[in-house]
């Protein structure tokens, strides 16, 4: 009997060149010879599929992705023109980056000059006029219409105005309409990013409103999304604003919280003040927030919902707008206590570094801290946390009944008071505080590896933190293998208190100055 391989090679080759590259990978898996003799078209299926693993589109601003410079953005509608010329690529998508949206339709005049290329007005007009005469896209449309907002049963455009007019805009070039259809037929995305250039996203904007639709049929479990399944897959969303005044707010992540295979958020130059409606029954393990300026109210829901949370990062930026309510560690971590005690091993609440503290005056200008913070109590209610990142001002404890300091006795030294450490003066957010720094081996939990502090100490209040740390080291804190102090040297602390630690197998580790 004839087989393949008993053809010449010539034929078998010629044979191999006409399998589309869509199936290039299950041809090959049928012998080692056709393997071997597939290779060259198989790497190209592999180089597609890598080309095609990312999408950015819209304005994305090339200082926004801190892992790629390179990243630049195509208009969405270019994106759906090779979708639907190979449908089987929108299968191979597993990041979406989504800039900003509101640019006039087809004027590219605000992209540099390599994203005009390939934003290049007469090639939009040309994609624009294939699809008014490809009814393929008009009937998409109308099934993404009709899996979110079931119960119209049009089957034609013209009988449902809101497909109709979404396929309108889209042929007029309109970035957001383009994009929210694109999102809605990425099947297998993993990774959503979400760039605005703006304070706030705009309310009205149909791409948000299309965005947030999805999002509550994806996670209501209710709708049947056959012909979508967009969100099915989705494991991290990533949103970021440009600067101060041009944030996202924290009330986008609500619809992406409450699905199901969420595991990972993470936001630069977010804000938020108010709390949001949430599922209780989220899977999300890690939020990181960097630059960000969110109140503990807006952080409660999504701890209440998140009870498995085992990452907590957050970098608070302070500027001239943020309310005094805004930075709240003490309350933060009350949150913290009472939902994912059982499960958090990474905590990180952190401001500006000491070098911004130098060169910027906003934080203790904005900040009036209330009686209680910023010092953060206890955390050995945590039976798994591991890794923390602090502020050294979340050490220190006003004195019981202590009063703010007059200008008379901002001029009197208080002695250190034996077992107690030492009793300061501490500006918190314009006023004078009495304070004392407590012991870590009185806050840290016994899960403790690694502890790193961020901010300055004088010698005496690094010495008090120390205390009876070699003594209580095994009985309290067992597994503790290193402390970093992130903005003192060695020499600020006295060697002999340093020396102690160390015996006992504790790593110290501290700044060390440019050369």
């Amino acid at each position: 009997m004839s087989t393949f391989l008993s053809i010449p090679v010539e034929l078998q080759l010629q044979v191999i060149s006409n399998v589309h590259l869509n199936d290039i990978e299950n041809f090959t898996l049928c012998c080692k010879v056709l393997h071997q003799r597939s290779e060259e078209r198989l790497m190209e299926q592999y180089a597609r599929k890598r080309d095609l693993s990312t999408i950015a589109i819209g304005h994305v601003d090339n200082l926004t992705w801190d892992e790629d410079h390179q990243i630049r953005g195509v208009h969405p509608l270019l994106v759906l023109r090779d979708i639907f010329a190979d449908p089987q690529t929108r299968l191979y998508t597993k990041t979406l980056i989504v800039g900003y949206l509101n640019i006039p339709p087809m004027e590219p005049d605000d992209f540099n000059d390599q994203e005009e290329a390939e934003l290049d007005q007469a090639e939009l007009y040309q994609v624009a006029a294939q699809f008014k005469h490809d009814t393929r896209l008009s009937r998409k449309v109308l099934e993404v219409q009709q899996c979110i907002y079931p119960g119209s049963g049009e089957t034609n455009l013209e009988d449902c105005p809101e497909a109709k007019k979404w396929t309108e805009e889209i042929l007029s070039g309109d970035m957001a309409a383009s994009a929210s259809l694109l999102i809605a037929i990425l099947p297998s995305l993993q990774t959503f990013r979400l760039v605005d250039r703006w304070e706030a996203m705009v309310d009205d904007s149909f791409f948000v409103e299309i965005l947030g639709d999805m999002l509550f049929v994806g996670s209501d479990g209710m709708h049947d999304l056959t012909g979508i399944n967009t969100f099915d897959n989705l494991t991290e969303v990533g949103l970021h604003g440009v600067a101060p005044g041009c944030s996202v707010n924290y009330e986008v992540l609500e619809g992406f919280i409450g699905l199901p295979s969420m595991r990972t958020i993470k936001g630069r130059v977010v804000d938020g003040l108010f709390d949001t409606c949430l599922p209780n029954c989220s899977e999300l393990r890690s939020l990181e927030f960097y630059q960000s300026a969110i109140s503990a109210k807006a952080f409660s829901p999504t701890f209440r919902a998140t009870t498995k949370l085992q990452n907590f990062v957050y970098e608070f930026w302070a500027d001239a707008r943020v309310e005094a309510e805004q930075w709240e560690p003490h309350q933060i971590v009350e949150a913290l206590k009472a939902h994912t005690k059982k499960s958090l091993r990474r905590l990180e609440l952190t401001s500006l570094s000491e070098h911004d503290y130098m060169n910027n005056n906003t934080f203790y200008d904005c900040i009036d801290f209330e009686k209680g913070e910023p010092f953060i109590g206890s955390l050995c209610a945590f039976e798994l946390l591991e890794e923390i990142r602090l502020e050294t001002m979340m050490f220190y404890k006003e004195v019981e009944d202590g009063q703010s300091w007059t200008q008379e006795e901002k001029d009197i030294s208080l002695p250190k008071q034996e077992g107690q450490g030492a009793v300061d003066r501490k500006q918190m957010g314009g006023r004078d505080a009495l304070v004392e720094p407590q012991r870590i081996v009185d806050v840290l939990p016994a899960s403790t590896r690694k502890l790193r502090l961020v901010g300055s100490l004088s010698s005496e209040d690094a010495t008090a933190m120390l205390k009876d740390l070699p003594v209580l080291k095994e009985e309290r804190l067992p597994n503790l293998s290193s402390i970093f102090f992130e903005d003192i040297e060695r020499s600020d602390i006295d060697e002999k208190v340093v020396r102690e630690v160390e015996r006992e197998g504790v790593r110290m580790k501290f700044w060390q100055p440019s050369p």
